[in-house]
């Protein structure tokens, strides 16, 4: 979806960010192919912006911190657990609108799956950007 519209504005069409606009994936994940969606998302996420030197993009700052601070805490849980709750509160923070948008969307039990999902999403955010700068600086690109 990327490449495409990085192709489309260096073609000279206009593109259209519709901040309302809701999609829904028909596609049931189980875990396996979730992490696998997720890491090479991430992948050529990573590939695209070195690729076309993107700048500026559409992901909220809230999403781009927490994986490196997750990452910190999962670092911290082994030799400072205290920090480490510090660390997931300050995600749970950043992140906060989107879920209360998962509690609107599905209510409490799914607000709290949700909050250890966006976890694991970050982790998995995390591995995907090192492989795909792994993969653009070795040559491997699409």
């Amino acid at each position: 979806d990327r490449e495409l519209g990085e192709r489309l504005i260096r073609n000279g069409f206009k593109l259209l960010f519709l901040k309302n606009l809701t999609i829904k994936h028909i596609k049931e994940f189980d875990l396996l192919s979730f992490v696998v969606s997720r890491i090479n998302r991430r992948k050529g996420y990573v590939k695209n912006v070195l690729k076309y030197k993107i700048i500026k993009d559409h992901i909220p700052i809230s999403l781009k911190v927490s994986a490196p601070i997750t990452t910190l805490s999962i670092i911290f849980f082994f030799l400072n657990p205290k920090i480490t709750l510090f660390l997931l509160f300050v995600i749970f923070l950043l992140n906060l609108d989107f879920l209360i948008y998962a509690k609107k969307f599905g209510g409490i039990k799914f607000f709290i799956n949700f909050y250890f999902i966006l976890l694991l999403d970050m982790i998995l955010t995390l591995v995907g950007t090192i492989m795909g700068f792994i993969d653009y600086f070795s040559g491997r690109g699409y």
